[in-house]
């Protein structure tokens, strides 16, 4: 009996984490400041699902999302609507 309780746990240890990475979806993108796309580093870039990424000084993010998740910006304490 301990053997198949074991072995339970096992499984669902295994697949259980698996399962939400398999809805995950990474978004990338870049922040730019102005129309002639000078890159804005240090923007924090939020889902609703509780994930943030920061851009680098490219202006690069990538963030992980799920389906219906919302994703939002700040920069120097001004947020953008979610998206």
């Amino acid at each position: 009996m301990k053997l198949y309780g074991i072995i339970f746990f096992t499984i669902i240890g295994i697949v259980l984490p698996t399962l939400g990475l398999y809805a995950q979806k990474t978004i990338q993108g870049y922040v730019y400041q102005d129309k002639y796309r000078a890159p804005l580093d240090s923007v924090l870039v939020y889902t609703q699902s509780g994930n943030m990424a920061k851009s680098d000084s490219t202006g690069a993010y990538h963030i992980n999302i799920y389906p219906k998740d919302s994703i939002w910006f700040q920069f120097r304490d001004k947020i953008t609507h979610k998206y």
